[in-house]
């Protein structure tokens, strides 16, 4: 079975739009296109390093990664 966390994300060439397939917690696969996502706005953090700023729709652009002695928290670089 695969975890509902996983989303598999694929470019549509039906009205160039992305889809997004989700499982839900019944197994079932779920198509929806990205534009009828809503994600929370505001600055991420991928990792300790990566950084993002993810719009309502769940885009992201990619910021510059923390560095010289700094990680990620909360969308921005603090010191170790």
């Amino acid at each position: 079975m695969i975890p509902r966390s996983i989303v598999y994300i694929l470019v549509g060439l039906l009205f160039l739009t992305t889809l997004v397939f989700l499982v839900t917690p019944t197994g079932n696969i779920v198509l929806k296109p990205v534009n009828t996502l809503k994600c929370d706005m505001g600055y991420k953090c991928l990792n300790d390093i990566a950084r993002v700023y993810q719009f309502g729709n769940c885009n992201t652009v990619s910021l510059p990664d923390c560095r010289n002695g700094t990680v990620c928290s909360v969308g921005g670089c603090i010191p170790k």
